[in-house]
């Protein structure tokens, strides 16, 4: 049985191993992004991140120490959100990308916990050639739509916050960007009128292919769409010195808005993942 708390400032330094890299740096305790530990015999064995939003609980980051994988030490995690969900009035779901519904570890696991549902969504990650980039970085390189760009670890930690903090409330968010291979000054944010951070793309290296990165993007909503395009176009600006060496750029996180947008940059794009949702079926086995 896993004994399962929240981890705090307090508590960070004895889960440090398992959290992820970009989860909080710090999240202020009222923040809407909640992590659960996960402890047997005294050690920290896994890590479960949520945002909270309303009476809606989402899974967004699920890891266990390697010896203790197959342990149901994940599925006690996730009993421990849905007891207290089911206690306190809220629902839980979790989002995730998959070749297939459960070719990939998180798929597997909520398709044999038995109390979720699971159903495909909008949305996909996909390759595009690098060519389609420069043809897009022809056609509107020069063009910003009133938006400044900044380098995003430039930011400010209130503005990087609340840029997160809006991501969340949206339905984004970029917790699968690996910060240790990010491009530092491929890094970069849309900043409005108001000096707010609303749309962010975080490019890194792929250590499986030297002639590929990841770009990793999100918009705070709708209205934001072109802020999006402003930091794609000078990402292109930038990455036009690397056109000799690159081939492919893997695009994470193409959900039902940005569609339409890698779909007019790309149309020869390769989907290499779908979007599924497991949703909490309210009861246990």
């Amino acid at each position: 049985m896993t004994d399962c708390i929240r981890i705090t400032k307090e508590t960070e330094a004895y889960f440090k191993a398992l959290l992820p890299d970009r989860s909080i740096t710090w999240v202020a305790d009222e923040s809407d992004i909640v992590i659960i530990g996960g402890i047997r015999d005294n050690t920290a064995v896994g890590v479960m991140t949520l945002c909270v939003i309303g009476y809606q609980i989402k899974i967004i980051h699920i890891v266990v120490s390697e010896e203790f994988r197959r342990k149901r030490v994940a599925t006690d995690m996730i009993e421990y959100i849905c007891k207290y969900a089911g206690e306190n009035g809220y629902m839980v779901s979790c989002d995730y990308a998959s070749r297939e519904m459960v070719s990939e570890p998180i798929g597997a696991l909520f398709s044999s916990i038995g109390y979720f549902s699971i159903e495909q969504t909008e949305g996909y990650e996909c390759e595009i050639p690098f060519k389609d980039i420069i043809d897009f970085h022809e056609k509107y390189g020069d063009k910003r739509y009133g938006y400044k760009l900044e380098n995003y670890f430039k930011l400010s930690k209130a503005t990087i916050n609340k840029l997160m903090i809006e991501l969340e409330a949206g339905g984004n968010n970029l917790y699968d960007a690996e910060s240790e291979r990010l491009i530092d000054k491929l890094c970069l944010a849309s900043i409005d009128k108001n000096k707010d951070a609303v749309s962010i793309v975080l490019t890194e290296y792929q250590l499986e292919a030297k002639n590929k990165i990841k770009i990793s993007f999100a918009y705070c909503n709708k209205n934001h769409t072109l802020a999006l395009v402003a930091a794609l176009l000078e990402l292109s600006t930038r990455l036009m010195i690397l056109q000799k060496f690159l081939k492919e750029i893997k695009i994470d996180a193409v959900n039902y808005e940005a569609m339409n947008l890698i779909e007019k940059i790309s149309p020869n794009r390769r989907i290499t993942k779908r979007y599924y949702t497991c949703r909490w079926n309210y009861s246990f086995n």
